[in-house]
């Protein structure tokens, strides 16, 4: 996906008005082409006995388009780093977490519940309950996120545990 042109979402008006007409053309030319690779695909792995799609239709293009197939569901980069590791209290620290280098989230909290700490998201209150800012959209990306967060969590915390080497007690008299 690194070598994918800009992917231009404005209309051409939008395009134009801000320069981007090379950009909008190239967009526009790797759509036609996911296109056409998706259609033949259709057309490659038709089952006419099923009369569905024969396995492994879509890996081709999800190869070429971007996405990194993997057991239970797509790859995805996630990156967290934690800020401000409490010990006490409710809140056990604060995170930022980056999904595949491409969209950021602040405010992520890393909370003490009573089966263990959990991952809250950044919220605010809407009459007398709190709502999501963000949130992830599938149990199983859910479960991938809150993972990646909490395992770098427990890294945090290891690494401040661990004893530190101690150098001499005191300074050295050269005689």
């Amino acid at each position: 996906m690194d070598d994918f042109p800009y992917l231009c979402r404005d209309p051409y008006g939008e395009a134009v008005r801000y320069g981007m007409e090379k950009q909008y053309d190239a967009s526009f030319r790797e759509n036609v082409i996911c296109a056409r690779a998706i259609e033949q695909a259709i057309r490659d792995y038709s089952d006419e006995v099923n009369g569905g799609l024969a396995e492994g239709c879509v890996q081709s293009v999800l190869e070429r388009y971007g996405f990194k197939l993997k057991t239970g569901g797509y790859s995805m980069d996630i990156k967290v780093k934690i800020h401000t590791l409490r010990t006490e209290g409710g809140r056990l620290a604060d995170a930022s977490v980056s999904l595949d280098g491409c969209f950021a989230i602040r405010g992520v909290r890393i909370v003490s519940g009573s089966k263990g700490p959990f991952v809250a998201m950044p919220s605010y209150k809407s009459g007398d309950q709190y709502r999501d800012v963000c949130f992830p959209c599938t149990k199983e990306f859910k479960q991938e996120f809150d993972r990646a967060v909490l395992d770098a969590y427990q890294q945090q915390l290891t690494q401040i545990q661990q004893p530190q080497e101690i150098g001499p007690a005191g300074p050295t008299m050269n005689m």
